[in-house]
């Protein structure tokens, strides 16, 4: 249904187009037509006939009246008005050049203010088969005296034939009410194109010159430069975005194998340690520190986002887990007592933040990841795995490695850490065992 309304459309338009251009060829006729008619009816009135464009020059020996009025004299109709014709002056600039020389043309009309004179134009830009106008200067009036105004244009004229040219008298187009004629320029045009003289037995022909050698400057080349260090600037951001955001792998593959969470948890927490923080009265900045460092441990150890995460959910997550409740319980009261630090302006005691640190410490070291090599050996010992071992060369006691001025852990069931705090501080932390 859609597509038959469309054509239906489609026809009415395409009978309105021809409709349109069948009237519009009917006018364009009946206007020729008429304007053929008024032309007679003006010529048989004023007694002349009439001439549409340029007509050519009055023959060679042509005299009497009738050839005074075709170059010089006065229509009926000019005299009638008490005008006279136009007049026509051509010349050139020059009447000898050099083959591929230029030179101009000047044509000056002399008419009254009410009379109209229209400028030839010529075909494919040349005067002659030969002759080449480069240039059509516009008209321009040149002065006004009273009713008589002089008008003139300028054409830049060339020839690459060596010759001479025999150009007649210049026309130009003369129009007054319903009267068309061409007028004259009294005095014919002629130029002589010559070539230059070349003599071979007295001139020696050479080569062609090599081209000039130029030293280099830094003008010429600075845009290049300019271009080539911002796409060098684009490419790197865009490498630096596709290593940042794709390639992680990669620059980890550059820089070398990676620490194991717990190894560089470890690292971490010594050099935390001896920035001596909480010793300088920079508690916060402490807790921080260490509250990050467990975050990044549990994000690489466990694979969930602990950054992002807060205290409660962190403890949700490892208890989730199945991690041992002395370790969680560590965690658990490490988290709190931060909280209260960095959220309630809380200042710990010495005791407490010695505590902090050794349970960040214990923590990592009661859950780190074994490599297998060594859990078969975990599988066998009777040693609960939430037991740290000490470093061999200890007699009786557990020692966090690598720590420096870390107290010894004595071994003996209900043994407290040195340093560690019992329930009867409040706290809820674990006595270490």
């Amino acid at each position: 249904m859609m597509q038959g309304i469309f054509w239906k459309y489609i026809r009415r338009c395409a009978v309105a187009l021809l409709l349109a251009a069948g009237i519009f060829a009917v006018g364009l006729l009946s206007a020729k037509r008429t304007h053929g008619a008024a032309v007679q009816r003006t010529a048989a009135l004023h007694g002349v006939e009439p001439v549409s464009g340029r007509s050519a020059a009055p023959a060679a020996g042509a005299s009497g009246p009738a050839a005074d009025d075709s170059t010089r004299g006065t229509t009926a109709a000019d005299k009638a008005a008490g005008r006279n014709q136009p007049q026509v002056r051509a010349e050139l600039s020059a009447d000898t050049v050099l083959i591929g020389h230029r030179f101009k043309l000047r044509v000056e009309v002399t008419k009254d203010v009410m009379q109209m004179v229209a400028f030839p134009e010529f075909e494919n830009g040349r005067l002659t088969d030969s002759l080449e106008i480069l240039l059509e200067g516009p008209v321009d009036t040149v002065s006004r005296e009273g009713r008589t105004e002089v008008l003139a244009r300028e054409y830049l004229l060339t020839c690459f034939s060596p010759a001479d040219y025999r150009l007649g008298r210049f026309p130009a187009l003369y129009a007054d009410k319903n009267l068309v004629d061409t007028i004259w320029s009294p005095d014919s045009l002629r130029v002589i194109v010559t070539a230059p003289p070349v003599d071979t037995a007295s001139h020696t022909i050479y080569d062609i010159k090599a081209p000039l050698k130029v030293p280099l400057r830094f003008g010429e080349v600075s845009g290049y430069l300019l271009f080539g260090l911002l796409a060098a600037l684009l490419i790197a951001v865009a490498i630096y975005v596709l290593l940042l955001k794709r390639g992680r792998g990669l620059l980890a593959a550059l820089r070398g194998p990676a620490d194991p969470p717990h190894v560089a948890a470890i690292k971490q927490l010594e050099k935390l340690h001896t920035q001596k923080l909480w010793q300088s009265g920079k508690s916060k900045q402490y807790y921080t520190g260490l509250t990050d460092i467990l975050r990044e441990y549990l994000a690489g150890r466990y694979n969930f986002q602990a950054m992002e995460m807060t205290s409660a959910e962190i403890i949700a997550r490892i208890r989730e887990l199945s991690v041992e409740e002395r370790a969680s319980k560590r965690l658990g009261s490490l988290l709190e007592v931060a909280d209260f630090v960095k959220f309630a302006k809380y200042e710990p005691d010495a005791v407490q933040n010695e505590d902090a640190y050794q349970d960040a410490y214990y923590f990592v070291e009661e859950t780190k990841q074994l490599p297998p090599e060594l859990q078969p050996q975990q599988a066998g010992n009777d040693t609960p795995q939430g037991n740290v071992p000490g470093p061999t060369g200890t007699s009786g006691g557990l020692k966090p490695s690598g720590v420096p001025g870390a107290p010894d852990i004595p071994d003996t069931p209900g043994g407290a850490a040195a340093g560690g705090t019992s329930d009867e501080a409040g706290e809820g932390k674990e006595v270490r065992s």
